[in-house]
């Protein structure tokens, strides 16, 4: 390593998965609300295609935090618990890859997220997200074992 270079670790799978919740609970939550809002005070009828916009809009705004964050190298969850998106380089993600993180992770995270389970088989903890965009998540500072 070269002098005065920052040592990267690989984040936990732990970190990794309370960052995924503090990240995606407010969407669930969100959701949630707006259907029992819809469906209990104002009594609307629930119809299937009122289902799928909801959905669709959650949705849709759950990928756009995504990409906002993995420009910003980390959501707010990955931040809170002290965790970075990086190039596998170690330089920021940059827009292609962000693109490309995000449309893994929704796609990975509907299917059962098992894309996340992908890290469970690997030394760096890289999902299955990482991988097809080039990144790694790295702890921003150190912390105990």
């Amino acid at each position: 390593m070269e002098p005065g270079a920052i040592e990267s670790r690989a984040a936990r799978f732990s970190d990794r998965f309370v960052a995924y919740l503090l990240d995606a609970a407010p969407f669930g939550a969100g959701a949630a609300a707006t259907v029992w809002v819809l469906f209990v005070p104002l009594a609307k009828a629930p119809t299937p295609e009122l289902l799928a916009l909801i959905g669709a809009s959650w949705i849709t705004l759950l990928f756009a935090y995504q990409l906002i964050g993995n420009l910003n190298g980390g959501t707010v969850g990955k931040r809170l618990i002290g965790l970075r998106v990086v190039a596998r380089d170690g330089g920021p993600p940059g827009f292609f890859r962000s693109l490309v993180r995000a449309s893994v992770w929704l796609l990975g995270s509907t299917a059962g997220n098992f894309g996340f389970l992908v890290a469970l088989f690997n030394r760096e903890n890289r999902t299955l997200h990482d991988y097809a965009s080039g990144t790694v998540v790295i702890e921003t500072y150190r912390k105990s074992a």
